[in-house]
């Protein structure tokens, strides 16, 4: 950055230099100085609507005539005048040679007077208030407000603890309005959740249309927007005081994208979930399945290991499962993409090695599909970015938050193209969309890599034809994409039989549209749960059926064609809605072992249940769609007779000799670190980013 682009200045008496453009508020951030603020929040727009972020500023006075500063005749100082009334700092701009002072008498008092005015009709009810201990207004009221207030007027009565939809709690007469709320949902999500009515000492916020909110993805993030109590989680309402919750570093274990958590855990019940600052995956937000689906830590779980629905110790549980498995020739194990690191690398290790078994299945298409050669902040930073019967509003909403960010910035273009019934809401936030059908995702994409080769007329009759969209729209798309630096195209999930030739159309575009280019073209298929590739990393993947004929095929297929028998279930419920042909010949499986947390259908069917803890209960690694590890922090202890699933496995792999010494998560670690290159940042401390890794 060249000199012209910078500025110095002065805060407190501390210099620093800053980009052109920076605001008071950010630059006294970075050195440490910390400026009271309601309404300004560092990833939405500025506003100044609090005004409690007062300070004075002077700038250098300049002489007209030389364009230099006015220096001090005596001092040889520069002259300074002070701007006539104090300035909002998260709205005012550094200059050159300014000075701000964040802590004098009139700075303080001049806050005093605004807070004061905040709680002219705001209810002094904090012992009851389900923010109290984390409000912002109970906090800068006690740092620097009035001590006392004069105002003796009745205050205004607004409506209190209604629920309004979207899990929320709308308390009106608490809310400051400080449009946090509002510009979140217009500025990211696109979501018309909430409004402000009335004016002036009168405005209070609504839902949008006076009704319940409807269908929402991510108004759960208004709750830790909001600095007061006026938005409150229906979950988390009086469940407890944020003093006594435990609170942890976590990943979601809802979808690919990996969002960094905080978990708050108190006497053994995780009662909160929010967002943990992480700027290279979900910025400050979570989507509101993240931040709500977590009742079942608590619910019909499995508290102990059984043995044909009876209670048994963990000793007798292991040594049923190992006897039951010992002498049986076709064994497979079916893994949910949830599963963690550190449970999978001692699965492969307890089938490969123990029961020389190399059927492992986890539930999703990640090894048709292969690894998206991609990260979020490429695809941010793409233009356009097509999406290609990739749902990912529904599939992965935190990465299509922040590519919606940007594309109302005006820095990028979402194109979704899809089945006519596919994902409407996606194709009306989209920047532009087209209907294909069915079936007809390979045939588009192959016509893609053949338009953007040589757009003729009769190339683009052909695609027309096959795929179904307009010649014209497609000329568009293609002249689109050829003419840009940095394309991205995105592939969902397609028909099992689909994954290979669409890969091999998406090498073939690819290879097109980077012969122009310097910057790589991230283009691939994006499937998988929250630990797909974290899973192929640590080996679980299937080498081979139950045949040893060297191909594999879904589990189902050959548990129907009797070539099972038997069946090591990791996670999820894969026989929820099965059909009744499946579960008949579950049933005749001479064993079935369930290692999970919940009650489920396919628990309610295996002769051996071995109870593992949740994702608030045990430490775990996670490797999202992009390859970056993330670790979890368990912030409550296994409850009852639960163990963690490594514990599980590891006895396991004991109970053969294939594991020696502690069951940690750390010695697992190390143990993964020790058999491959690729494994080895596994053993090293883990940033609150996460750490990138190869495949």
């Amino acid at each position: 950055m060249s000199a012209n682009s910078m500025v110095k200045l002065t805060i407190d008496g501390q210099e620093l230099t800053v980009p052109k453009g920076t605001r008071v508020m950010p630059a006294a951030d970075s050195i440490g100085i910390h400026i009271p603020r309601f309404c300004y929040h560092g990833s939405l727009s500025v506003l100044g609507a609090c005004r409690v972020c007062l300070v004075q500023a002077f700038n250098p006075v300049i002489d007209r005539a030389t364009g230099e500063p006015v220096k001090d005749d005596e001092t040889g100082e520069p002259v300074y005048r002070e701007m006539p009334t104090l300035q909002t700092s998260c709205t005012l701009e550094c200059t050159e040679g300014m000075k701000i002072v964040t802590d004098s008498e009139k700075v303080l008092q001049g806050r005093a007077n605004i807070i004061e005015f905040i709680l002219a009709n705001h209810p002094l009810n904090c012992p009851i208030c389900d923010k109290g201990g984390e409000c912002e207004l109970q906090e800068m009221t006690m740092l620097c407000g009035p001590g006392r207030q004069l105002f003796t007027e009745s205050r205004l009565n607004q409506d209190k603890a209604r629920r309004i939809g979207a899990s929320i709690v709308l308390d009106q007469e608490r809310c400051i309005v400080c449009y946090r709320c509002t510009r979140f949902l217009s500025e990211w999500a696109s979501e018309q959740v909430f409004e402000f009515h009335e004016r002036g000492g009168h405005s209070v916020i609504e839902p949008a249309l006076k009704e319940p909110i409807g269908k929402a993805r991510f108004a759960g993030n208004t709750i830790d927007l909001c600095p007061v109590g006026a938005l409150t989680s229906e979950y988390f309402r009086f469940s407890a005081r944020p003093w006594e919750l435990a609170d942890t570093p976590g990943v979601c274990p809802h979808c690919a994208v990996g969002c960094s958590l905080t978990l708050g855990g108190r006497l053994g019940t995780l009662c909160r979930v929010q967002p943990r600052t992480n700027y290279y995956v979900n910025d400050n937000w979570i989507c509101d399945r993240g931040r709500y689906d977590y009742a079942w830590v608590q619910d019909d779980r499995l508290v102990a290991p059984e043995v044909d629905g009876v209670r048994v110790p963990w000793e007798t549980a292991v040594e049923r499962t190992v006897s039951a498995l010992a002498d049986i020739e076709s064994i497979a194990a079916v893994v949910d993409p949830a599963t963690p690191c550190e449970t999978g690398f001692l699965l492969q290790r307890f089938m490969s090695d123990g029961l020389k078994a190399s059927s492992i299945y986890v539930e999703d298409d990640f090894d048709l599909a292969g690894p998206f050669p991609g990260t979020i902040m490429d695809l941010m930073y793409s233009d356009p970015v097509i999406l290609v019967s990739a749902n990912i509003l529904e599939d992965q909403p935190i990465l299509w938050l922040r590519l919606n960010r940007r594309a109302l910035e005006g820095k990028l273009s979402m194109v979704a193209i899809g089945a006519p019934d596919w994902a409407p809401d996606l194709k009306r936030l989209a920047t532009d969309h087209a209907d294909l059908q069915p079936g007809q995702a390979v045939a588009f994409l192959n016509g893609m890599a053949d338009l953007v080769a040589s757009a003729d007329a009769s190339t683009l009759t052909r695609v027309s034809t096959e795929t179904g969209i307009p010649a014209e729209w497609l000329r568009g798309l293609v002249e689109r994409i050829s003419a840009a630096k940095r394309p991205a195209l995105i592939v969902g999930a397609l028909p099992t039989g689909e994954y290979a030739p669409a890969r091999s159309a998406l090498d073939r575009l690819t290879r097109s549209l980077q012969a122009d280019r310097k910057m790589p073209v991230k283009a691939g298929i994006l499937v998988g749960g929250a630990n797909s590739r974290g899973l192929r990393l640590v080996g679980c993947s299937p080498r081979a059926d139950a045949r040893g004929s060297g191909e594999t095929r879904p589990w189902r297929q050959a548990l129907l064609a009797g070539d099972l028998n038997a069946l090591i279930v990791v996670g999820g419920d894969p026989l929820c809605d099965a059909s009744p042909e499946l579960v008949e010949a579950v049933r005749g499986l001479s064993s079935l072992v369930y290692l999970g947390t919940n009650r489920n259908a396919t628990s309610e069917l295996a002769t051996v249940k071995l109870a593992s803890a949740s994702f608030a209960e045990e430490p775990f690694t996670f490797v999202n769609f992009e390859g970056r590890l993330q670790q979890s922090i368990p912030t409550n202890e296994p409850i009852e007779c639960t163990m963690p699933g490594l514990r599980v496995v590891g006895r396991l792999c004991a109970a053969l000799g294939l594991w020696h010494g502690e069951l940690t998560a750390d010695a697992v670690r190390r143990s993964m670190a020790e058999t491959a290159e690729t494994l080895r940042p596994w053993a090293a401390p883990i940033g609150e980013q996460g750490e990138m890794i190869a495949s």
